[in-house]
């Protein structure tokens, strides 16, 4: 059915077209993730972390759960994370489970069935990236469906990489963190281009310093965690343009392990620890942080280590997929958006591509197209279709390659997830002479 062909139908035919879905968690909560330690009385799982009240809950999982290192919230459906565990004594691999969560409570966890190995020993981090999970362990970064099957490696990891500490992705810039190297020797961290897959080698840490965690700020800079390994001194760094911008010391006497914010409110969760000399052995903590000043220096003392910490919150746009390169300026078609598409509210996306050319705006429900589709029989190259169009708008680039399209979300429009991709004319980069952007996934609330 063709709901729409001009923009200026487009809030008629958004409401006349898209289910809606129901609201399961709040935005804006904090989740972290522990494995059970060897500490007497020491409970691994996921925690509820409440910054502001200074409140930590620690959610009822059990079984392999107990095990989880890290934690993902779905960036599409608000009442799913993405849990990776560690090796055990009671297990030779570490796992991916799917669990839903509703109002403190795990409502279902289903193991993804992925072929995870011994030598994977541990799954450090995760990312949802469309309708597909980025994840790191001991030995590769890889991406799989979120329904299962066989990962794709990005990278392998060997002696001579270093090994793998963390990484940060916004879809299409993926950020590595790894330990010394027999080239480098220390810290140092990896900036990757989605379209290229080549690894460009941009900060080097001092010789003792550990980089544990990397997050990303408003979608475009990068959030760093990093401990002197001597002095046991932390800071949390922000990096723009893959320069370091801003340190903020860290009220933890032994070292911060994680950190992530909320783009909404500038809130900042972080995970440390320190020595409990009574007792002898590590013990663990959060600071609240806000707007890049901390605000409670140390809640939540426990024996579970928090190596991991994840936010529920939109960002205005979730970018996936494969993007065409420009034989003109030699890079692919961006797609960007201010504003969050919540009722009523104005949304702009944006497209940067050739100067004056004119582009598409194709819209269409999320998961309709279940692999992206093959423009190549077009002439188009490797480009790709990843929308099933219901609207069709047109926009202008300007001189700079810019295009803009504004929209305002009706009030009365459902809880649903809306999928955009550009197409834009492109003279010489293939017999089409057109290319197609990443997909961009809008969460209207």
């Amino acid at each position: 059915m063709t709901c729409l062909r001009t923009f200026a139908t487009f809030a008629v035919g958004l409401l006349a077209c898209l289910p809606g879905v129901a609201a399961q968690n709040q935005q804006g909560q904090f989740l972290a993730a522990a494995p059970a330690s060897a500490s007497p009385g020491a409970q691994g799982g996921l925690f509820l972390v409440d910054p502001v009240a200074a409140t930590v809950q620690r959610l009822p999982v059990t079984g392999a759960l107990v095990n989880s290192y890290t934690v993902a919230c779905d960036a599409l459906a608000d009442d799913v994370v993405w849990v990776g565990t560690t090796q055990s004594s009671s297990t030779t691999a570490p796992a991916i489970f799917r669990v839903r969560t509703a109002g403190g409570q795990i409502l279902a966890t289903a193991e993804l069935k992925i072929g995870l190995t011994a030598a994977d020993a541990t799954v450090r981090q995760l990312r949802t990236v469309g309708d597909e999970l980025m994840f790191l362990t001991e030995k590769r970064l890889a991406m799989v469906a979120k329904s299962g099957g066989t990962p794709r490696t990005l990278f392998d990891f060997v002696p001579a990489t270093g090994p793998p500490r963390c990484f940060a992705t916004n879809g299409w810039d993926v950020y590595v963190a790894v330990g010394a190297s027999p080239t480098v020797s220390a810290d140092h961290m990896y900036w990757v281009d989605m379209g290229l897959l080549y690894p460009a080698h941009f900060y080097t840490a001092k010789p003792a310093s550990r980089i544990s965690s990397l997050s990303m700020e408003t979608d475009v800079n990068l959030v760093v965690v990093e401990t002197d390994t001597s002095t046991k001194a932390a800071e949390l760094k922000l990096f723009t343009g893959l320069v370091p911008v801003l340190a903020v010391p860290l009220p933890f006497p032994d070292g911060a392990l994680a950190a992530r914010i909320d783009d909404a409110t500038g809130d900042i969760l972080v995970s440390g620890q320190r020595f409990d000399a009574t007792r002898q052995r590590l013990t663990y903590e959060f600071a609240a942080l806000r707007n890049w000043v901390v605000t409670r220096p140390a809640f939540g003392n426990g024996i579970e280590p928090w190596f991991t910490v994840d936010v529920r919150r939109d960002v205005p746009l979730h970018r996936h997929g494969h993007a065409c390169l420009s034989v003109v300026s030699r890079q692919p078609l961006r797609v960007r958006a201010r504003g969050l598409a919540s009722r009523g509210s104005p949304y702009l996306l944006t497209l940067l591509g050739d100067r004056s050319a004119t582009a598409l705006a194709l819209f269409g429900l999320h998961g309709q197209v279940a692999s992206p589709i093959s423009l190549a029989p077009m002439g188009a190259g490797t480009c790709v279709l990843g929308v099933a169009p219901l609207a069709e708008v047109a926009v202008a680039l300007l001189q700079n390659g810019m295009g803009q399209l504004p929209i305002t979300i009706p009030l009365n429009a459902p809880r649903t997830v809306v999928d955009v991709q550009w197409l834009a004319t492109s003279p010489l980069a293939n017999p089409a002479n057109f290319l197609s952007s990443q997909v961009g996934s809008i969460v209207i609330r």
